[in-house]
């Protein structure tokens, strides 16, 4: 009887195949279809989120960047509330003699440049470490290579004013500024 059922189930198993094989073609078809539909798909999702990716990144950097040039904003207004503006300066003066004589009376200077307005006239300004240097120096009067200094806090030059000759000048094409050069 074993070997009955074995042949029985081996040509089942035949029957099977020849009739599966119509199926399995159909199937395989269908099969392959879909697993495209799906490949297409799961494309579609992988363009999407790296769109996305992207959008982040790109938003990220704006942030970043907004807040980097906020935070120098921020350390420039500190920076000029550490500067005094000086003038009526000897034209012989140098940066180092005008360093040592403020760092001496008022405290530790981290910066000095001059600026000149007319050829005999200097002007400069002196940056210290702290505010509080800042309100000594202005408190005191100041003589350095036999001339009195004037002595005042620091203004910064104000965007719209230079916006406004900016504009001026992109308007009024004759405009020219006239400079005295004595030599």
């Amino acid at each position: 009887m074993l070997d009955v059922s074995a042949s029985t189930v081996k040509t089942e198993e035949a029957d099977h195949e020849s009739s599966g094989s119509e199926n399995s073609s159909y199937s395989e078809t269908n099969f392959e279809e879909k697993l495209e539909e799906l490949e297409t798909k799961v494309m579609r999702l992988i363009e999407f989120v790296i769109n996305d990716i992207n959008q982040l990144k790109k938003t990220s950097r704006k942030k970043l960047v907004k807040r980097q040039e906020s935070d120098k904003e921020n350390i420039e207004q500190d920076r000029w509330k550490c500067r005094i503006y000086v003038g009526n300066i000897h034209p012989l003066t140098s940066i180092e003699t005008l360093r040592d004589y403020f760092s001496k009376c008022c405290g530790e200077v981290v910066n000095a440049y001059f600026f000149r307005t007319f050829p005999t006239c200097q002007n400069a300004f002196v940056e210290f470490k702290s505010p509080l240097f800042v309100e000594k120096a202005l408190k005191q009067q100041h003589c350095l290579s036999k001339r009195g200094l004037t002595v005042g806090p620091a203004k910064r030059r104000n965007d719209n004013s230079l916006k406004e000759l900016q504009s001026f000048k992109a308007k009024n094409t004759d405009f020219k500024v006239l400079r005295y050069r004595p030599y």
